[in-house]
């Protein structure tokens, strides 16, 4: 191990661009947004990743279920997925993870699995691919379509896709941001969004809570506004509603916190951009050693009891270890 950990260190001192330490940034954003109907209250939360050798991307497995989708398939709160898995930083997700090798056709970057009251076959994709978003432990990340993506050089892939009720259909989203748009749509609510910056490979992850006194949400356009303000090049929209969880924890590795390298928020988003326009927001810096949750929405499938009362049980949740002890894959409870 000490002859890895020095071959590591003398790649990193004759490869400074090679990104051998993982950073982190955490931060809140709070102020109100108009969505032309008048100002509401908004509060959120930022978190800024740099990807590199020791920060490694984790998801759910697929269940056992998602090909026929005639069992019910297994929801785990992110809470409880957290503590199991040790991910320091923890969201809910989209609706699909795949490994890098050896998946059945039903689990392929182009097929969501979601599915509310489904007890058939899932039907097949119409139109265009899903947007997804792709990660790997060495090399940048990617959000685009899906048959825009070589999946399998990717560790974990999440897609924005879902399934609709009984009759199946499959709903395509487009992505959040990209070189030419942003996502219009102007209803308000809890959203949970994934972006990369294209010239660093930072990974930005945006939580906004809402259906709260203090907190109403925010449309997918201001959203996206936020991604923008946050040097976005490329977001995607996963999962939000009563879904939506954001949680770090640094109990879990006290010694991968401290070997961190703190990201300044200032200097990843910018403090004038989100206040232009319909956005009135400030945004915080949260200290790397201490803990930052988002408030258990509450609701249908949540859970009863203990440290993750309140919260949502998920098909899917996504999250970053770091440090030695980090793993590819997340291990699943036995059934």
């Amino acid at each position: 191990m000490q002859g890895v950990r020095w071959i590591a260190a003398a790649c990193c001192a004759m490869l400074p661009a090679l990104a051998c330490a993982g950073g982190l940034g955490l931060g809140t954003l709070e102020g109100t947004y108009d969505n032309g109907e008048g100002s509401v209250p908004v509060k959120g939360y930022v978190a800024v990743v740099e990807m590199a050798s020791d920060v490694v991307p984790i998801a759910s497995k697929p269940d056992v279920a998602d090909c026929d989708a005639r069992a019910p398939l297994h929801r785990e709160t992110t809470i409880a997925w957290q503590a199991r898995t040790r991910a320091l930083l923890a969201i809910n997700a989209g609706f699909f993870w795949m490994p890098a090798h050896d998946v059945p056709e039903c689990q392929s970057a182009t097929y969501p699995y979601k599915a509310y009251d489904f007890q058939s076959s899932l039907p097949p994709l119409m139109g265009h691919a899903p947007a997804v978003l792709a990660l790997r432990r060495k090399g940048p990340p990617a959000i685009d379509y899906a048959d825009h993506v070589e999946a399998s050089r990717f560790d974990v892939i999440v897609s924005g896709d879902w399934i609709r009720g009984k009759d199946g259909a499959v709903v395509h989203r487009e992505l959040l941001v990209d070189e030419t748009h942003v996502n219009p749509t102007l209803d308000l609510d809890p959203r949970m969004a994934v972006g990369i910056q294209r010239d660093t490979g930072r990974v930005v992850v945006v939580m906004v809570e809402g259906r709260r006194p203090d907190s109403k949400g925010l449309s997918l356009k201001g959203l996206a506004s936020v991604m923008r303000a946050c040097g976005v090049t490329d977001a995607i929209n996963l999962d939000g509603g009563g879904s939506a969880t954001f949680s770090y924890a640094p109990a879990l590795e006290p010694v991968a916190v401290k070997a961190l390298k703190p990201i300044p928020l200032g200097q990843v988003c910018d403090p004038e951009a989100l206040k232009t326009g319909p956005l009135s927001l400030a945004i915080k810096q949260h200290p790397l050693d201490t803990p930052l949750r988002s408030h258990a929405p509450g609701g249908r499938e949540v859970s009863e009891t203990g440290p993750d009362k309140g919260f949502r049980r998920v098909l899917t949740n996504l999250g970053f270890s770091f440090g030695e002890h980090a793993t590819l894959e997340s291990t699943e409870p036995t059934q």
